[in-house]
């Protein structure tokens, strides 16, 4: 079939042929039902559009047609005047978008060894996707589809190619949730994204495993000492659930939700969430897929960390919830984002202190009040003495 149009009235009556699926802001998604063809057309709206760019960047990818079966790779380009405005792309299945996990696992309705061999396979393809000089970038949950246990990809026009040049990278575009907060620049009023990596799908891939498994996202809440904090910021300033950071309105984030983890796994979240690491997962969901016990009781699966179902103690739920939390995070560093302090900055509980964004020491004290001491840049420590914060 021919899809280069000389003309906008001949693209415009192709088009109407064309059955509409997901709107878009940057593109909309159209189905060619009588050739069993998906078609994604580009915005005019889209300013940050470079149609030349993008051009090159699809030619690469059609060459990848045969490496990656389950993936809706570019099989045509769709060119009006001279212009690249979409491309053609294979139909995929119909399937269970990867963001149906989440909400099922919130709610302890996912079966967790199901849900683990599909967080293991997805870990698979973006290693294998890195094999190929490839980056993901726009890493997100509904990216991706599963079906009889294999991952479908349902976009890749945005995808990059690590060494050949500008022309050929990763779209700067994204969910900010997603974003690994070292390619961000905050300094800036809108999402500037300086450029994707390896390392930085290996973020958004912890955070969509994460999500799958557990049911929320690691930066969820709200962060009691600075209100105005985010997902993408907790995320800058490694503050995540699994921390000590005295985080609000998690009334539904319970036990159950992570009894099932390893200590590998815990530890692995806990190294990219708050300890500015970025490596792949596959190994510990590997490990933790062998490492599941079922509680009779409960009826769910739970580690072999514990002798017996943490669900199950004498002691409450929350407490248990704690105890889970402080696992390997004193070890942890939590620097700022701030030009004035490098130095390790203390988990946020009783008797904690953080570093805000006015220069300002502040301690949360045992009756709930805030404490506020000035920091200068040739402040290297500040420490508790006697309930009162001091600056050395």
């Amino acid at each position: 079939m021919n899809y280069t149009f000389t003309n906008k009235r001949d693209y415009i009556k192709f088009l109407s042929n064309l059955r509409e699926g997901v709107v878009g802001i940057q593109s909309t998604i159209y189905f060619d039902d009588r050739n069993n063809k998906a078609i994604k057309i580009f915005s005019l709206e889209d300013q940050n559009l470079d149609s030349r760019k993008k051009e090159l960047k699809l030619k690469e990818l059609m060459k990848l047609k045969n490496r990656f079966t389950t993936v809706a790779l570019p099989e045509a380009i769709i060119t009006c005047q001279g212009k690249c405005v979409g491309y053609v792309m294979p139909k995929l299945p119909d399937a269970v978008s990867l963001r149906d996990f989440q909400f099922k696992a919130k709610k302890q309705q996912t079966d967790l060894k199901e849900s683990l061999k599909i967080a293991c396979e997805l870990a698979r393809f973006i290693e294998k996707l890195h094999s190929e000089g490839i980056i993901f970038g726009d890493f997100h949950s509904d990216q991706f589809m599963t079906k009889d246990g294999k991952i479908y990809v349902c976009d890749t026009d945005t995808w990059g190619f690590a060494n050949k040049g500008e022309d050929y990278e990763a779209d700067r575009a994204g969910r900010p949730e997603y974003i690994d907060p070292k390619v961000r620049d905050f300094s800036k009023p809108d999402i500037y994204i300086t450029g994707y990596t390896k390392q930085s799908d290996y973020f958004s891939l912890a955070v969509v495993v994460f999500e799958m498994l557990v049911g929320f996202n690691p930066y969820d809440g709200s962060y009691p000492l600075v209100k105005g904090y985010n997902r993408p910021l907790r995320a800058l300033n490694h503050i995540s659930i699994l921390g000590n950071h005295d985080l609000k309105s998690l009334d539904s984030f319970q036990m159950k939700h992570v009894a099932w983890m390893s200590e590998g796994l815990q530890g692995d979240f806990l190294q990219i969430f708050e300890g500015n690491k970025r490596f792949n997962i596959l190994h510990s969901l590997e490990n933790q897929a062998k490492d599941l016990k079922k509680c009779r009781k409960h009826q769910y699966y739970n580690s072999s960390r514990y002798s017996k179902c943490p669900c199950c103690r004498a002691y409450q739920d929350s407490y248990a919830l704690r105890e889970f939390k402080n696992y390997n995070v004193d070890n942890i560093s939590y620097k700022r984002n701030s030009v004035f302090v490098q130095k390790q900055v203390r988990k946020v509980v009783n008797f904690s202190t953080i570093l805000d964004y006015d220069t300002n020491a502040v301690h949360l004290k045992e009756n709930g009040r805030l404490e506020k001491t000035a920091v200068t840049s040739r402040t290297d420590e500040v420490f508790l003495l006697k309930e009162e914060l001091s600056l050395k």
